[in-house]
């Protein structure tokens, strides 16, 4: 037996929550790629709720797995992408 444990959701990429994404990703010189994938995460949740919400692809490499792991330019990366989101 299955059980749905969220909704998909899908966001137009002119958006308002995209659009400030890839505008403070252009401010620290990233080039990001806009698209779908078929996880799911707490965006599926909070977008159900009415929550606009994105998950941004930080790089991990084997995810999910014990050998999961990070380079550390992409997670200095990402964090200067979520300071410049969040003060944008």
């Amino acid at each position: 037996s299955h059980q749905r444990e969220f909704n998909g959701y899908f966001i137009k990429s002119d958006e308002p929550i995209i659009k400030r994404a890839v505008e403070a990703a252009g401010r620290i010189k990233l080039n990001p790629a806009l698209e779908a994938s078929g996880g799911g995460s707490d965006a599926n949740i909070l977008n159900e709720k009415g929550v606009k919400s994105v998950v941004l692809g930080v790089g991990f490499k084997n995810p999910h797995s014990k050998n999961e792991s990070m380079d550390l330019n992409d997670l200095v990366n990402v964090a200067e992408l979520v300071f410049e989101i969040a003060t944008l």
